[in-house]
């Protein structure tokens, strides 16, 4: 199957191009599934990140408070 040029396609020539189109989509769905689940775990190391800087600068605030 070229460019632009109309082929005659036997019926295991249209079996296979819908097995792969079948193949492609599947393989589309776990992507988008597994992008999806990175998302959240990104979300989760930023909130992780977040709270721990927050630590942090409450133990700075602290000592700051408690050296003057």
């Amino acid at each position: 199957m070229q460019g632009d040029k109309i082929m005659e396609l036997t019926e295991n020539d249209i079996t296979t191009i819908l097995t792969r189109i079948d193949l492609l989509r599947k393989d589309s769905a776990m992507l988008s599934h597994r992008i999806d689940q990175d998302m959240m775990r990104r979300k989760s190391v930023q909130e992780e990140k977040k709270r721990l800087k927050g630590l942090l600068a409450q133990h700075a605030e602290l000592s700051a408070k408690a050296g003057n």
